[in-house]
């Protein structure tokens, strides 16, 4: 058995074990033990000393989500140099690039694919998150035409049974294991409250406008990716589908749109810790944060997402080369206010606008902005143990077989599992409940539609705590009992 180097965690030898010789049945047995306890010993080692022995340059690397140019392992040099150095812990394929003279982004067929995935694990010290957009319907990376199947719309599939949803995610899920896929930035959760909305309601990518259907039928889809072991991707928090304009071309100000009903599916969907992520959109609404939209807003995802609504897992931020983020903020400001704010993955799809040399020069300013003291390492250090623990359930398929097209989901690489701070355990699970028609949410349908900023009101979210975030006098967003 051989246990993975995984830098950044530090390993202490487990001594005092050696076989004797007896019969060869019993020498067998001794080595075969031995080398189980020499593996769980290191692992326990690595898991208990990671936290603390994490370097800088490491744990900014796994907070890293890259797009890049090539769909073969030949023509992605620099992503791969990038991500062998540890200065990317994950990637987004397109299938194709904004710039009309590059005909080939990274997706070609099943087989390219397969190649291209295996190589960039092949090169990761540690798992690698390999994303795409894969919703269904009009937004979708793996098509027909590259060999895959085609898939409905959410707007579609939130007209039948979450559990049709469940079955398509599965089947979805099945093709994306297969070509070495591992991350699923879906389902959308945003209620179609705006049938005008140019990104989300006349595209289809919403299952509907109602909190509890879309919180089901999300669920589904979930499960339905879980069950071949692809992580999923709710977004885009704290609600798109209120919007007058689309963030990739700039600012969306959703302050005088926004509803407190969009909260709903994720206050239904969060209330368990589960193994997925959380996309923060570059969504703007001066009641919650006057200074900055989402992905930068401390108040949005430290305060909304993870204090009132409970979410302890993985933040993403929407692509932060979109027009929302680069009209306004500089490189620096971006990566130090993403991370001040609470994400733990800074996602830049290096598609809008080409560089190269983006890995390399996001790492090196994340890097430094820590060693000049203008972000703490100790926050870092939060984003890396969230990352490293959702990574802990990922089965990467061999890159050996993967290129022969085994499908089997051989685990290679496993990270080892890094514990809370108490030091208690804390297993992940990638599946999570289904909303019930009795949960408080869906009951109490008047309480969806009063005003999202009268504290009056008295509104009520699932069962975290009654913490309100402060936007101003008098006014707070109640979320709890």
């Amino acid at each position: 058995m051989t246990v993975p180097v995984v830098p950044g965690y530090c390993s202490s030898p487990c001594g005092g074990l050696s076989p004797q010789r007896h019969n060869r049945g019993g020498l067998r047995w001794l080595a075969s033990t031995f080398a189980v306890l020499l593996a769980l010993c290191l692992t326990v080692a690595s898991a208990q000393c990671a936290s603390a022995n994490a370097t800088v340059e490491a744990m900014a690397g796994q907070m890293l989500m890259l797009g890049f140019r090539g769909a073969e392992p030949a023509d992605a040099g620099p992503i791969l140099r990038s991500i062998a150095a540890g200065h990317v812990g994950g990637v987004i394929l397109f299938d194709r690039d904004m710039d009309p003279s590059v005909r080939v982004r990274n997706i070609v067929s099943k087989e390219q694919l397969s190649r291209l995935t295996g190589a960039l694990q092949a090169a990761a010290p540690v798992p690698l998150f390999i994303a795409v957009d894969q919703e269904g319907g009009r937004v979708r990376r793996l098509k027909p035409e590259y060999g895959f199947f085609a898939y409905p719309s959410a707007a579609s599939l939130g007209k039948g049974s979450p559990e049709d949803t469940r079955r398509m995610a599965s089947t979805l899920a099945t093709e994306m294991a297969e070509v070495g896929l591992n991350v699923d930035f879906g389902p959308v959760v945003d209620l179609a409250v705006n049938p005008s909305n140019p990104v989300i309601a006349r595209l289809e990518r919403s299952y509907g406008s109602d909190p509890c259907r879309v919180a089901s039928h999300a669920a589904a889809f979930v499960n339905g990716l879980a069950w071949r072991g692809v992580v999923a991707s709710l977004k885009h928090f704290p609600g798109h589908g209120s919007s007058l304009q689309d963030s990739h071309l700039g600012v969306t100000d959703i302050s005088s749109t926004w509803r407190r009903e969009e909260l709903g599916p994720y206050a239904l969907l969060l209330r368990d810790d589960w193994a997925g992520m959380v996309m923060v959109g570059h969504l703007y609404n001066n009641r919650i944060d006057a200074a900055h939209p989402a992905t930068l807003s401390q108040r949005t995802i430290d305060g909304l997402l993870r204090r009132d609504l409970g979410w302890k897992g993985v933040v993403v931020t929407d692509d932060l080369q979109m027009g929302a983020i680069t009209a306004r903020y500089s490189l620096d400001e971006t990566v130090r206010l993403a991370v001040e704010a609470g994400a733990d993955i800074l996602l830049f799809g290096n598609n809008l606008v080409w560089d190269e040399g983006l890995a390399e020069k996001v790492h090196a300013t994340l890097v430094r902005l820590v060693r000049e003291g203008k972000v703490s390492e100790q926050r870092l250090r939060q984003s890396w143990e969230r990352i490293m623990r959702l990574k802990s359930v990922l089965t990467v398929a061999s890159p050996g077989a993967i290129a022969q097209g085994d499908s089997s989901g051989t685990a290679i690489a496993p990270v080892p599992a890094v514990p809370d701070p108490t030091g208690a355990p804390r297993p992940l699970r990638l599946t999570l409940p289904m909303p019930r028609g009795d949960e408080p949410l869906c009951r109490d349908r008047d309480t969806l539609q009063r005003d999202p900023f009268d504290d009056r009101q008295g509104a009520r979210y699932g069962r975290g705590t009654g913490i309100g975030i402060g936007v101003g006098t008098g006014t707070g967003i109640g979320i709890g009992q």
